[in-house]
């Protein structure tokens, strides 16, 4: 049996993928202190998507919310996401900037980061790695899946064979951000992975858009994941990551250990409840099985962010051609 360490995603991908990334600071710290005393590995906390909805929309001064959280959780290591070539824009970002975001975010209290190029661009990926290990935080380097005959297991064991070279590289992040791994495939890439990653931990990071991936995380640590990405469960699942309240007992139930202090999920999961109800955004989600989900792709995360664009253009019940565009009926966003 296995030690199963956990990652929290309730302030990140759970609101990024539910709430569109309009989680303003004081949303959080009610709670942000149970978060920090649970005992997550690390809790992935923000990134530049962040920084621009909340001054876009939202008009929050980003920075001084993200003090009041870091404050907040003095324990835990906090986490922020990178993309290696582009911050708060789909152009590509002057170097200089992106390690000058790199360096204020560690000046800010970021001591982890998840790093990722979705063409894999190393040069950008392991640079960052490097500005951000000048400031003693960890790196984990992602390899973000996609189901297409280009990125067979031979690729991604290649690209994992690379990054896991680097020192500056602390663990590879097998990121399946349209939640479409299964077993089957799970049992011919993370061998290859875990090999290439010569003893550095692989964590696993699966939205739950086909309702498959509770199942493919406990496949995977059977395989060799040792860290799992999990969000407390009113912001969990349908585009976001499956439940911690779920998984811990999965992994119990399984015979193998973690670290978390499950007395502090119910009053995270009843804050975290209230509150988006109150602001009109989704909460306690779940999906079914949809092949059309494996057809498109889209990332969970960007899922939240998607919905709050087409109501905000009065456009979120369009369909194309007749067809489904991923985004179900319901409740539309309160963009506040």
């Amino acid at each position: 049996m296995a030690h199963i360490e956990f990652l929290d995603e309730t302030m990140r991908d759970g609101q990024q993928s539910l709430w569109g990334l309009r989680m303003r600071a004081g949303m959080a710290l009610p709670v942000s202190p149970l978060l920090d005393r649970t005992g997550f590995t690390t809790i992935d906390l923000t990134g530049g998507g962040m920084l621009d909805v909340l001054t876009r929309y939202c008009q929050e001064n980003y920075w001084e919310g993200l003090d009041l959280l870091v404050k907040s959780m003095p324990q835990t290591p906090l986490r922020a996401g990178l993309r290696a070539n582009a911050n708060v824009t789909f152009s590509v970002s002057p170097r200089a900037l992106m390690d000058l975001w790199v360096r204020r975010l560690c000046a800010h209290g970021v001591r982890s980061f998840w790093i990722y190029d979705v063409l894999f661009g190393f040069e950008n990926m392991l640079r960052l790695a490097k500005v951000a290990k000048e400031a003693d935080a960890k790196v984990a380097a992602a390899i973000m899946f996609a189901l297409s005959p280009v990125h067979t297991d031979a690729y991604y064991a290649e690209k994992v064979r690379i990054l896991a070279a680097s020192p500056d590289v602390d663990s590879i992040l097998l990121y399946d951000t349209a939640g479409v791994l299964e077993k089957e495939r799970l049992q011919t890439l993370l061998p290859g992975i875990v090999a290439a990653a010569n003893g550095k931990p692989i964590e696993f990071h699966a939205n739950n858009l086909l309702g498959q991936t509770a199942k493919a995380y406990l496949d995977a640590v059977d395989l060799g994941v040792s860290v799992l990405h999990t969000a407390s469960k009113p912001m969990a699942n349908g585009p976001s990551v499956p439940a911690t309240e779920t998984m811990v007992r999965n992994i119990e139930l399984k015979g193998h250990s973690h670290s978390l202090d499950t007395s502090l999920f119910q009053p995270v999961a009843d804050h975290f409840r209230s509150v988006g109800k109150a602001a009109g955004f989704l909460v306690d989600q779940y999906a079914e099985y949809d092949v059309f989900s494996i057809e498109h792709q889209i990332p969970g995360g960007m899922m939240g962010t998607f919905k709050a664009q087409l109501e905000m253009h009065r456009i979120v019940k369009r369909r194309s051609k007749g067809t489904p565009i991923g985004v179900e009926e319901g409740p539309p966003f309160q963009i506040i």
